[in-house]
């Protein structure tokens, strides 16, 4: 996340307060990430001042350099996969971790729960993907979602996509999947009471009075949750899931 050094409102000689226009620059080696923070990327209309970005394999990188508005340059050494990075243009960091422990989370329930839509897969992983066809987020994650595909491929991982708005009909979903060439397969032929159930079961497993669009499900072949929330896993994630399988 970012915090720009402007204090005031007329100040120019700081960034915006959000940091919005900042580039970030992710070395490892040779290799480079290279994201720009901007403004209108959350979910539906609002702004977000997190930015997630995924490593692949990478567990750590070398420096993270934010490229401020303002032409000033932090940089910070040594991140790690999983901490969440907060850059002060006036200077100095914040570091914490932004990822629940999976693990310890299963290990503390009775077994693990089975989302209402996983026994349809029988796949080693199936990555769930709940969307509305009206939804610019969910447009938004497509080239992820392709990301996500293109690295797990002939690894036994299926994508599969599931509606969450109760009034689009099949009609319109159909319509949807033929005019768009997506990656994954559109769960068209739901049920409502199958749509309901899905939804109600993800509102009370991320606690939510209202589900994000889109919210992702991770299960494995007996259907058992291994990961949701809002957005979609990492290409990290999906290879440990696959790994303890």
């Amino acid at each position: 996340s970012f915090r720009g050094g402007n204090r005031t409102a007329t100040s120019s000689d700081w960034s915006n307060r959000d940091g919005y226009g900042a580039r970030i620059e992710l070395r490892k080696g040779t290799e480079m990430i290279e994201r720009e923070h901007r403004c209108g990327q959350g979910y539906g209309s609002q702004n977000s001042a997190v930015m997630i970005i995924g490593l692949g394999d990478w567990e750590e990188v070398d420096e993270v350099i934010v490229r401020w508005p303002s032409g000033r340059k932090s940089i910070v050494s040594r991140v790690k996969q999983g901490e969440w990075l907060t850059v002060d243009e006036r200077g100095g960091e914040e570091r914490k971790p932004y990822r629940r422990d999976v693990k310890s989370k299963q290990k503390s329930l009775p077994g693990k729960a089975v989302f209402p839509l996983g026994p349809q897969s029988k796949a080693r992983l199936t990555v769930w993907k709940g969307m509305a066809t009206w939804c610019p987020a969910c447009a938004r994650y497509r080239p992820y979602f392709e990301h996500l595909k293109a690295m797990t491929q002939g690894l036994d991982v299926e994508f599969r996509g599931f509606p969450l708005d109760e009034t689009e009909g099949r009609e319109a979903l159909v319509a949807y999947q033929n005019n768009h060439n997506l990656p994954y397969d559109l769960q068209t032929n739901l049920s409502m009471l199958d749509r309901k159930k899905a939804e109600v079961f993800l509102e009370r497993w991320i606690g939510a009075a209202e589900l994000p669009y889109p919210t992702s499900v991770v299960t494995n072949q007996r259907g058992e949750i291994l990961w949701a929330g809002a957005g979609a896993p990492t290409v990290s994630e999906l290879r440990r899931f696959l790994a303890a399988e």
